[in-house]
């Protein structure tokens, strides 16, 4: 075989195999709550997604990433699905983040990022991310230690660490608690050090205790970031 046609053949069996598996990676349901896909390079992890109804891989998507305190990645998607559908954006959480142990939560952070960046058409300059409790700190900690991945959090029932460096990182904080919630004075002690930092942000109270805010108000926290 001449080297040119061979190389021409090289090409066409490379593409064919793309393609293949490419073929492999199902579609996802768009417009319904999937509670539980398993990441594509890692079947220990999984997680709960939403795909606006009219999500194509044409365009770039701005997208929400969730970390839940038990583990239960429907929780977020759930409270963000009607903001997601009317702004246009994914919301995916993981099902094996919680609060526990440092290591198998960056594990499941690490899943779902690549696990993004593989399998989705994401636009990279609108990344945000949600939790509550221990999961809103998580949240805010790889906010501050990837600054320019994430753009914005919505940090429920727990507000940042004095040790979160946000100074300087075009972050903006949409904070929600409880007015009886036990972590309630850490947005009161936490709105100063943003203040000091020129870090963006919003506080939001409403009635209630240590528990996810309504979805109205997390509607509220999407627009703004719309």
């Amino acid at each position: 075989m001449k080297p040119k046609l061979s190389l021409i053949f090289c090409l066409f069996v490379f593409s064919i195999n793309i393609l293949r598996a490419q073929a492999l990676v199902p579609e996802l349901e768009k417009g319904k709550i999937l509670p539980n896909i398993t990441c594509l390079n890692d079947k220990t992890e999984s997680y709960a997604i939403y795909l606006p109804k009219n999500y194509s891989t044409t365009k770039k998507w701005p997208i929400i990433i969730g970390f839940s305190p038990a583990g239960r990645g429907t929780d977020p998607v759930t409270l963000c699905q009607e903001a997601a559908e009317k702004f246009g954006f994914i919301v995916i959480s993981s099902n094996n983040s919680k609060n526990g142990p440092s290591e198998p939560i960056n594990k499941a952070y690490n899943a779902i990022k690549l696990e993004v960046e593989k399998r989705f058409s994401i636009d990279p300059k609108r990344i945000y991310s949600i939790g509550m409790s221990g999961g809103s700190r998580v949240a805010l900690r790889m906010a501050a230690s990837e600054p320019d991945l994430f753009r914005g959090v919505i940090a429920c029932a727990a507000f940042i660490n004095p040790a979160d460096d946000f100074k300087n990182k075009n972050i903006f904080i949409y904070g929600i608690a409880g007015d009886h919630d036990f972590n309630y004075p850490e947005y009161i002690r936490g709105a100063p050090i943003l203040d000091k930092s020129k870090t963006p942000y919003w506080i939001e109270i409403f009635q209630g205790t240590h528990q996810w805010p309504a979805k109205e108000k997390i509607y509220e926290a999407v627009e703004m970031f719309d």
